[in-house]
């Protein structure tokens, strides 16, 4: 734990939830995840042949709202600070519908899948995963395994999903090349199935966002410049690096009259 955080008589729970990104992170999340997963691997699909507009309107509206709202964490990060964990939330829930709306088309349109059933369960299964992502959360948190999991030095994030998406990535790539539509579309079914696990994880920075906002006392006891504007930060930072360095200077200097 933070030596400032056991001053503060922060428990260990608290404290593995206030490891927070920096606002860089956040400008390169919205960038990346909004290209990436919401409309390339989203959106893209849906426009493809055989176009299916009441398909593309149902995704694509939500999906708009996100891109707009995605706007304001890439012009001022700094000020919007604490409302990013909210967007990044609802963003897990809209990117995980639309990418259960492309997982329906590749069904209907590509595998040739028949009745009302396959979309309903579809659409069930995929869109539950965000609130057991929420409640996985939940439990992993107050159990203490956030906790635990960042002082454990030799612990490291799982290759195997990592192994898994490109193995499907190259098999989508293989089957394509040889000429086989239904078994490409089915591999690519199972890697757009495998990011809807991501983004109902992601969508878990909802209830970040509210855990944050209950403890916002104790954030700007940490951080009294959080969702401060940009460049009263930046003074701040330049201020703190002008002394680390006069401080390092004094230093040298009296170890040197020793």
């Amino acid at each position: 734990m933070d030596r400032r955080m056991r001053k503060l008589g922060v428990d260990k729970i608290t404290a593995s939830y206030l490891q927070l990104q920096g606002v860089k992170q956040h400008r390169e999340n919205v960038l990346g995840f909004n290209l990436l997963f919401l409309n390339f691997c989203g959106l893209l699909p849906l426009l493809g042949e055989p176009f299916v507009f009441s398909l593309f309107i149902i995704a694509f509206i939500p999906a708009m709202i996100i891109n707009l709202w995605g706007i304001l964490y890439l012009v001022d990060p700094y000020r919007f600070e604490l409302s990013f964990y909210l967007y990044f939330g609802i963003y897990g829930f809209v990117n995980t519908f639309v990418l259960s709306i492309t997982l329906v088309k590749i069904l209907y349109a590509h595998l040739h899948v028949s009745g009302v059933w396959p979309i309903m369960l579809t659409l069930f299964l995929v869109n539950s995963l965000p609130f057991v992502m929420n409640w996985w959360n939940y439990k992993m948190l107050y159990a203490g395994t956030y906790a635990k999991l960042q002082h454990k030095k030799d612990w490291k994030i799982p290759l195997w999903p990592f192994l898994i998406l490109i193995a499907g990535i190259g098999f989508l790539r293989f089957v394509s090349l040889n000429g086989s539509e239904a078994a490409g579309m089915f591999a690519l079914f199972i890697c757009i199935a495998f990011f809807t696990i991501l983004t109902s994880y992601i969508s878990t920075n909802v209830h970040k966002y509210f855990f944050l906002k209950k403890h916002m006392e104790l954030i700007l006891k940490l951080d009294p410049l959080f969702g401060q504007p940009k460049h009263i930060q930046c003074a701040r930072e330049i201020e703190m690096k002008r002394r680390k360095k006069y401080n390092q200077k004094k230093k040298q200097k009296s170890m040197k009259e020793k």
